[in-house]
């Protein structure tokens, strides 16, 4: 019961901010809920298709499960560990919840994704779509097979299979998108696509770090001996980026903040790019 609580009330909370968004500019609230609903609808729609025309009905199972994850938490934690995980999911980690989101299910749409498992507070998925490696966008975790079996995601402790290290990394991510919320495509997303190596660093060993505190996991990781605390954003660069939202929606609207989301963009990546800010 304290879990469809937790739901509700975070639920309750995103309608108001989809209805404040679309009271600030009818495009903006509309377009939100289009990228929010429609990436899943064209999932199950697809799903649906498959099995009727194969038998097979994983890809519509799927798409729900992608969907419930915008909504998940460990149940296991506190009522209202639920509510902020929800909250921070759908509201502070932004857009890489969105873009997460968006993304898997357009991949499942096209039956390229295998299999979902939820660790923690995450949802990832196995399937065949990147060339290899692995990709995060806030708390959806993406894991390219290639040719090979999917697999089980525990035990995390496992040393022997890269996947489950490869999962372990990526997990540093997400844990980079709680800490930085709206920061974390410009402090670490893009400074990692252009190869800058603090950022894995960084992300071992959040990973490393947590999955030790609480689930006595030892580090696999050897950059745990070498950082002694994780790279947070700045305060400044926070007030930095939303001095620009506000001067950009005074002087332009929802195409000014579009404007000044660019130039923070820019801004912050650069600081980042071979040492952080």
């Amino acid at each position: 019961m304290k879990d469809a609580y937790s739901v509700l009330i975070a639920v309750f909370v995103c309608v108001g901010v989809f209805a404040a968004a679309y009271l600030f500019d009818h495009a903006l609230g509309v377009t939100s809920l289009w990228l929010f609903f429609f990436p899943f609808l064209l999932s199950l729609f697809s799903g649906i298709i498959r099995g009727l025309l194969f038998g097979k009905y994983d890809s519509m199972r799927f798409s729900i499960e992608i969907f419930k994850a915008n909504f998940h938490f460990e149940r296991d934690l506190d009522y209202w560990h639920g509510v902020k995980t929800i909250l921070s999911r759908l509201l502070w980690e932004q857009p890489q919840t969105m873009l997460g989101n968006i993304a898997m299910q357009v991949l499942n749409s096209v039956w390229l994704i295998r299999r979902t498992d939820f660790y923690k507070d995450t949802l990832i998925c196995q399937g065949s779509f990147l060339n290899g490696g692995g990709i995060a966008f806030g708390s959806f975790l993406m894991i390219d097979l290639l040719s090979k079996p999917t697999l089980d995601i525990l035990p995390m402790d496992d040393r022997t299979v890269p996947e489950r290290i490869l999962i372990r990394h990526e997990y540093g991510h997400a844990l980079q998108s709680r800490a930085s919320g709206p920061l974390f495509i410009f402090k670490y997303g893009f400074p990692s696509i252009l190869m800058q190596g603090w950022t894995e660093v960084d992300a071992d060993y959040r990973s490393d770090k947590e999955l030790l505190i609480s689930e006595q996991i030892m580090p696999v990781f050897s950059n745990h001996r070498n950082v002694s605390k994780p790279l947070n954003p700045k305060w400044w660069e926070f007030a930095f980026l939303l001095t620009l939202i506000v001067a950009g929606a005074w002087v332009n609207s929802l195409q000014g903040v579009a404007g000044s989301l660019l130039i923070g963009s820019i801004f912050i990546t650069a600081l980042n790019i071979k040492h952080p800010a």
